[in-house]
């Protein structure tokens, strides 16, 4: 929870400063990460009780798909933003990809060895949002850049004058 509130606050930088942008779409964004985060929060330890020890397919498919729908909502912002009608698709699959890789740290047990070199159970757990932090942060950025390009390609081609 602490994770998609700080990733969707430095997304919400690289957004707004470094591409640039301010519209009603941009200033959404936090509101509507926050609540998307809540929902899948909610969905994912409440409704489909996922637990993250012991992970199964129908659980892993179960998870990817509550955050694909929560995905989507920052995928049509990030369509209006960047002006990209690919946006919703790559944004979702950039999701899912960071998804999948936090879910086979759990799986491999690399974040219970983690945790236990570190003898403080807080410290541990800062190290484990820090870490799930950074992974989403890489692939969300990654995205971003990614839709930075293709919207400047699109309006590079549509700049150019069409042979009649």
């Amino acid at each position: 929870m602490v994770v998609g509130v700080g990733v969707a606050s430095l997304q919400y930088a690289v957004i707004r400063f470094v591409m640039g942008k301010s519209s009603g779409a941009v200033t959404a964004w936090i509101p509507v990460s926050v609540l998307v985060t809540l929902v899948e929060y909610f969905v994912v330890t409440s409704w489909l009780r996922i637990e993250f020890q012991s992970l199964d397919v129908e659980s892993v498919i179960a998870y990817m798909v509550a955050n694909a729908v929560s995905g989507l909502a920052q995928g049509i912002l990030l369509a209006e933003i960047t002006g990209t009608r690919l946006a919703p698709v790559l944004w979702i699959l950039a999701i899912d990809a960071a998804v999948g890789v936090e879910l086979l740290a759990f799986a491999s047990g690399l974040v219970d060895r983690a945790a236990s070199l570190i003898d403080n159970i807080a410290l541990a757990l800062v190290f484990l949002n820090a870490t799930l932090g950074a992974v989403a942060g890489a692939v969300s950025g990654a995205a971003l850049i990614g839709m930075v390009r293709i919207a400047a390609r699109s309006k590079k081609a549509a700049a150019l004058p069409v042979d009649a």
